[in-house]
């Protein structure tokens, strides 16, 4: 039997497909903040196989980002790198 292509449990928890966009999300991110990150590369250091974000995203401007950024980096602090 072929294995199915969409996770589909994914799809739905997350609203979307990419890998990516749903690893930032896992980490706390919501998706509009997490599919801005993405659009912006000078904000992550590392985007597998774990994922590590700059430290200068706390001064993006996108207030979107800047609010989930306080709850992430008090719940997961390394994930910030400078």
């Amino acid at each position: 039997m072929d294995q199915v292509e969409n996770d589909w449990y994914e799809f739905v928890e997350y609203g979307s497909t990419n890998k990516q966009v749903i690893s930032v999300q896992r980490h706390g991110f919501t998706r509009e903040s997490a599919i801005y990150i993405l659009k912006h590369p000078e904000y992550v250091a590392n985007p597998e196989p774990e994922l590590k974000l700059k430290r200068s995203i706390e001064t993006c401007g996108n207030r979107g980002v800047c609010d989930d950024m306080d709850l992430v980096k008090y719940n997961l602090p390394d994930l910030f790198v400078d």
